[in-house]
């Protein structure tokens, strides 16, 4: 059984080289941190592989994240006053992506948090397969894509308006290299496509998953 690991002061942290085992709860979650993130395994948490709430800056490079419930990576809302320093996402594997409750289930999921600017992050080089629900879905992020594998799910990806008054809406950008779909071996995918279905977004997770 792995521990999930929680930082709610603003710091700058590293985790590597790390094994989390079916936590209960999140694998890594954590509040306001400039945090980077490097090989690393979760696999089998029951609220999200790694889950960052009003994060400031995010780093995940080189990870495994398997059969985590939820999504692999959850990210929600940047920091308040500080704003967001840089969230980059690159070279994860993020496979069989589960929902919880018969909801969500997605690869990579942002979403803002009410009252806040948008959410920028960029998903480099990734390998996103069989999620549940998405391979990445955007609530109000705009999300940079270039590179990355997103095979074997529902959606490629899922752009919804975030529920504000004025509805914020989701952008992404299609750099070069995607390929999405459910090929067969060898992999040759197609192109990705952007669909809006009425997906929810996760409640404010300011608590420990």
């Amino acid at each position: 059984m792995g521990p999930c690991l929680v930082n709610s002061v603003l710091a700058n942290l590293l985790f590597q080289d790390f094994q989390i085992i079916n936590p209960g709860k999140a694998g890594i979650y954590f509040v306001w941190g400039n945090v980077a993130i490097d090989h690393g395994f979760v696999v089998g948490a029951q609220g999200g592989g790694i889950v960052a709430f009003q994060v400031h800056g995010l780093h995940v490079t080189n990870c495994n994240l398997l059969s985590n419930k939820e999504a692999g990576v959850l990210m929600q809302g940047i920091h308040p006053t500080l704003g967001q320093v840089g969230i980059v996402i690159q070279g994860n594997t993020i496979q069989n992506t589960q929902s919880i409750y018969g909801l969500y289930g997605d690869g990579i999921m942002a979403t803002l948090f009410p009252a806040e600017q948008s959410l920028v992050a960029s998903l480099l080089n990734n390998q996103i397969i069989k999620s549940e629900r998405a391979g990445s879905s955007s609530f109000g992020a705009d999300l940079s894509l270039a590179g990355n594998n997103i095979f074997c799910s529902p959606f490629d990806l899922d752009g919804e308006f975030f529920p504000s008054p004025s509805g914020i809406p989701y952008k992404f950008n299609d750099l070069v290299g995607n390929l999405c779909g459910c090929p067969r071996i060898p992999l040759e995918g197609g192109g990705c496509e952007v669909t809006s279905s009425t997906l929810t977004p996760p409640p404010p997770v300011g608590e420990l998953q």
